[in-house]
């Protein structure tokens, strides 16, 4: 969801434990109108080959928020989500990086149930 004008949309993620960032596909940006802020300095995000991404490093999401089923409670959770954004591969418009997993989950559950332990709030 995005608040200037608040859409709802229905996006598969891919967590990704190896990638550093959470980034959104910039094709996905675009066709979204997400919104959007220049960064100050230019990130350099490669890929698992050592390339530079597309399109990457200039633009971050932010104002974004998430809602996502809570494997512990199994309740679902809305969360502030700030990403990079990037030219990703065919099929892919979110992956939720390392910062992202280590900012907001306790668990990722590989067995039942499945699925992300987000952290409580205090």
């Amino acid at each position: 969801m995005y608040e200037e004008n608040k859409r709802e949309l229905s996006i598969n993620a891919l967590v990704d434990t190896g990638a550093e960032a959470t980034i959104f596909d910039s094709d996905f940006v675009e066709q979204m109108m997400l919104p959007w802020v220049k960064r100050e300095t230019r990130l350099r995000l490669e890929s698992t080959n050592g390339s530079i991404l597309k399109r990457s490093g200039t633009v971050q999401v932010k104002n974004v928020e998430m809602c996502m089923p809570d494997a512990r409670s199994g309740k679902n959770k809305t969360l502030d989500l700030v990403t990079e954004v990037a030219c990703l591969e065919l099929g892919y418009l979110l992956i939720l990086g390392f910062d992202w997993i280590t900012a907001q989950c306790d668990k990722l559950r590989v067995t039942t149930p499945y699925g992300l332990e987000l952290k409580r709030v205090l």
